[in-house]
């Protein structure tokens, strides 16, 4: 490999990451290099991404040479490509769709309209773990109870009082740690809290942790629930966990869900290069599943169409067509 996959902080050099380097690649051919937004250099997520710097340059036969940029995640990865910063990166599928509208954590900026989704190759259920005792039944047993929300200033806080709100559900909210939300729940300062698990095919960590000295259950949203949400926020997805996955969860239930995709804006890649990318992405996935495990569980294409709430870059689509993969309903009748 001849790319740079370190952390390596560009901020400073504004434009330079838009730069055609004229430099002799294979057979003579032009090199671009890009800079890939990820997160804290200490994160899986950054690891992902080294990867995923990997197979782009692997797969373009060294005409695209990345390097992968430390970062504050979604929001910050967005704001870096819109000032020309980076090229593509780790971006939330709800943190597209707000920064498309000008909502949310981008209210008061200008809309993002031009946010395209590459892939999506995860997805962070939301479960809602509760104590057997506690008597809660339903999302609306947990009203005047105090529950985690979730670690303070995180998606899964946001998320779970956007919706406990919309539904009219007003738990005694509490925020702290992992680490606090279990030993709270545990100790029986909180009826439950919502954790952001790692996987939908896999228990969640937290709950196998507090089951083996306290009972827990899933309490999961109806689907009725889940409808009246999206309506106020339509760029929450919901997922499918399986049943079986958690004790006494024989049948499969839907919950809200964190989905992370490679995304960038239109003009930031041509749409050969987006078809470069998504292809080698695709193909590759091998190298990806061995820097982040939690890649083998998904399939990437379902995924993205299942979650993704901005259209598709052309290039990207164009390469699902080809393939023979499914493409979001929003970019069925594309041309």
């Amino acid at each position: 490999m001849t790319g740079s996959y370190t952390n390596r902080t560009l901020r400073g050099l504004l434009g330079l990451s838009a730069i055609w380097a004229v430099v002799a690649g294979p057979a003579g051919a032009e090199t671009r290099f890009l800079n890939l937004g990820s997160s804290s250099s200490a994160s899986s997520q950054y690891t992902y991404w080294v990867s995923v710097g990997q197979v782009i340059e692997e797969g373009s036969d060294g005409r695209l040479i990345p390097t992968v940029m430390e970062s504050g995640a979604s929001v910050d990865n967005l704001r870096m490509m819109k000032r020309g910063e980076s090229e593509l990166g780790l971006v939330t599928a709800e943190a597209a769709a707000q920064a498309a509208q000008g909502i949310g954590v981008f209210e008061g900026e200008e809309p993002m309209t031009d946010v395209r989704i590459l892939w999506c190759y995860s997805a962070l259920p939301n479960v809602n773990i509760v104590r057997a005792d506690a008597g809660v039944k339903s999302l609306s047993d947990l009203d005047g109870k105090p529950y985690n929300y979730g670690i303070a200033g995180s998606s899964t806080e946001g998320q779970t009082k956007a919706i406990f709100d919309t539904l009219g559900i007003a738990p005694v909210q509490k925020s702290g740690s992992v680490g606090d939300a279990v030993d709270a729940l545990r100790d029986g300062h909180v009826v439950g809290m919502t954790k952001g698990a790692a996987s939908t095919k896999v228990v969640d960590s937290s709950f196998m942790q507090i089951n083996a000295s306290v009972p827990v259950n899933i309490v999961a949203p109806t689907d009725e629930e889940i409808e009246k949400v999206r309506a106020a926020y339509p760029y929450f997805s919901a997922i499918e966990v399986p049943g079986g996955v958690y004790p006494d969860h024989p049948e499969a239930f839907r919950t809200f869900v964190v989905a992370v995709c490679g995304a960038t804006l239109e003009g930031l890649l041509s749409e050969e290069e987006a078809y470069q990318i998504t292809k080698s992405v695709y193909e590759l996935k091998g190298v990806q599943e061995s820097a982040y495990p939690a890649a083998k569980d998904i399939d990437f294409a379902g995924l993205t169409a299942q979650v993704a709430t901005v259209p598709l870059h052309p290039g990207a689509l164009r390469y699902m067509r080809e393939a023979g993969l499914p493409v979001p309903a929003a970019d069925a009748e594309s041309k």
